[in-house]
């Protein structure tokens, strides 16, 4: 019989059999918890030792087997039986088995000494279920917030603060902006070079390019041999606006001129080596606003200034470049035409070129038109008193009074 067997039928004598067994038990148990021997003696004892050996087959020692004998002749009174089986018998019967050793000599050999490996469980039984206790962190952790946690801390008052900071900040930064324009219209332009300068530092582009503005308009009514220096720092501060914003339409228009005006002191082939680039940043601000005057003007201006180069400088040209930059006098007037449309009256030089240009193409008439223009322009800047003394100067040359 193999354990498989043996373990089964031994599990149908212990269940079918206790109402015998239990019978002759509750006397002994009675009196308190039994030994193995006092359970041997009893009936029961023997029942069930028998039962067992008829389940496995195995011989008991000797001594185990004058108990039984010893038992089986006593006799022991009748108990009411007690309900379900006993606990203390399947307890007994236990012990028994595990006390016993089984002889060698048996004729019944026992076949398998190792169980059979238990089998493989689901994998959803094999998981550790989650606790259902948070464990606490360990001291100088913080523990990981749950979704409550978070929602608690995202309505704290403190990071509504934290938020406020910048909002703050950027309000700061507006009043900034909105203050150096209007000191701007009234060409004071010493303060507001101390208004933005405490902001060089700042990562704003906005603030960034106006600085370079009031650093060129510095620059233009400081002495000469300081010029150099403030042109170059007035560049400085919009090449910072420029890694911050290349999207900024005024960053370029301002990047245009201010590099023409710090090449142009390197002489005539430094400033041509940068002519390309001026016109990418000036055709990159007319592209970014579309509508802005000054942008084209400057565009304009280009062009006249590319058509005016001499012969010797247009072989310098040709050193640097393959193909040498070229531009015509019309370019230059349909530019600036293209400005006087977009906004009238706007800056006396813009009318002033258009004037020149028509001259250079030979339609005079047309040219004292808007040089007359210019020279009834309101003087408000220093470029606008330079405009109308031009004018008034071409209109002698032209012999119109």
């Amino acid at each position: 019989m193999n354990r498989v067997g043996t373990k089964l039928r031994c599990s149908y004598v212990l269940r079918h059999k206790s109402h015998l067994i239990s019978r002759n038990v509750s006397d002994v148990h009675h009196r308190g918890q039994p030994t193995v021997t006092q359970l041997l003696r009893t009936k029961a004892g023997v029942h069930l030792t028998k039962a067992i050996l008829g389940c496995t087959g195995v011989l008991l020692s000797a001594s185990v087997a004058n108990t039984v004998m010893a038992a089986e002749n006593e006799e022991t009174p009748a108990a009411p039986a007690p309900v379900g089986d006993s606990p203390v018998v399947v307890e007994a019967a236990a012990t028994v088995i595990a006390e016993e050793k089984p002889d060698t000599s048996s004729s019944v050999p026992i076949e398998e000494k190792q169980e059979a490996p238990a089998p493989s469980l689901p994998e959803e039984k094999q998981e550790t279920p989650a606790p259902t206790e948070e464990v606490p962190a360990p001291t100088g952790e913080a523990p990981t917030p749950t979704a409550d946690a978070q929602d608690t801390s995202a309505s704290a008052p403190a990071p509504a603060e934290a938020e406020s900071a910048p909002v703050v900040e950027e309000v700061v930064k507006d009043d900034v902006v909105k203050k150096a324009d209007l000191l701007y219209d009234e060409m004071k332009y010493e303060d507001i070079y101390n208004l933005l300068h405490p902001h060089a530092e700042e990562k704003n582009d906005e603030i960034l390019w106006r600085l370079g503005r009031a650093t060129y308009e510095k620059a233009k009514a400081a002495p000469a041999d300081s010029q150099k220096v403030l042109y170059k720092e007035a560049l400085g501060y919009v090449e910072a606006a420029l890694s911050l914003n290349d999207n900024n339409f005024a960053v370029h228009k301002w990047m245009s001129i201010l590099i023409d005006y710090v090449y142009g002191y390197e002489g005539n082939k430094a400033r041509i080596s940068q002519s390309y680039n001026v016109k990418h940043h000036m055709e990159k601000a007319c592209e970014l606003n579309p509508t802005d005057g000054t942008s084209r003007y400057l565009l304009g201006y280009w062009y006249y200034t590319i058509a005016e180069i001499p012969w010797y400088q247009r072989k310098i040209a040709s050193l640097i470049f393959a193909t040498p930059p070229s531009g015509t006098y019309q370019d230059a007037l349909d530019q600036c035409l293209h400005a006087e449309k977009l906004e009238p009256n706007f800056y006396s030089k813009n009318l002033l070129m258009i004037g020149k240009c028509y001259e250079k193409l030979g339609n005079r008439e047309e040219a004292i038109v808007y040089i007359r223009k210019v020279k009834e322009y309101l003087i408000k800047t220093a470029d606008d008193r330079e405009s109308v003394d031009e004018a008034t100067q071409l209109l002698k040359k032209f012999g119109v009074v």
